[in-house]
């Protein structure tokens, strides 16, 4: 195990587990999913006004690689599995080089398509449902009506406008 800068009384293991050594022996502290990262809560002194939420590969990062080199860099996922937090799986790099790693892992949200993008209201199956509801003769009011989801939507949906990705015949409305 290796102490962390900064955090007296805390240690980081090869697992990507963090520890506290302050009550005496060591004990992993639990971590809790916050924004599709992992993050522990540490004390960076003594008393009560220094409990801080850190990101579990801040702190892992910080014992391994050392601190920052400038304020430009992060802690990465060479793999891009955020909950991979093993330290030969972490670096630091700069946000261009974050960005570049999704971009050719196809995991950058600007390549998120469909039911998989981060503003998707709607399954792919409920995008098959909705054309076919307009295209078996019930109006687009009544198909947004059943998903939640404003005419225009129902429109460009039955349009092939959006949502192209779920399959699908797009359909002719002559609108």
């Amino acid at each position: 195990m290796k102490p962390i800068p900064g955090y007296p009384g805390y240690c980081a293991d090869l697992n990507g587990d963090v520890y506290s050594t302050r009550m005496g022996a060591p004990h992993r502290m639990s971590a809790r999913l916050h924004l599709g990262y992992m993050h522990v809560v540490v004390r960076c002194g003594i008393g009560r006004d220094t409990k801080v939420k850190m990101p579990l590969h801040q702190l892992i990062a910080l014992a391994f690689h050392g601190p920052k080199p400038t304020a430009a860099h992060v802690a990465m996922f060479k793999d891009g599995d955020a909950r991979n937090a093993r330290p030969d799986n972490i670096e630091w790099s700069t946000r261009v080089d974050v960005v570049a790693g999704q971009m050719s892992r196809g995991s950058a949200a600007c390549l998120r398509r469909g039911e998989s993008s981060n503003s998707a209201k709607l399954s792919d199956d409920d995008v098959r449902s909705i054309r076919s509801l307009i295209r078996n003769g019930s109006s687009q009011s009544s198909a947004a009506r059943a998903f939640g989801i404003t005419p225009t939507h129902a429109r460009q949906i039955g349009q092939g406008i959006t949502r192209r990705e779920a399959g699908g015949t797009p359909l002719s409305l002559g609108l």
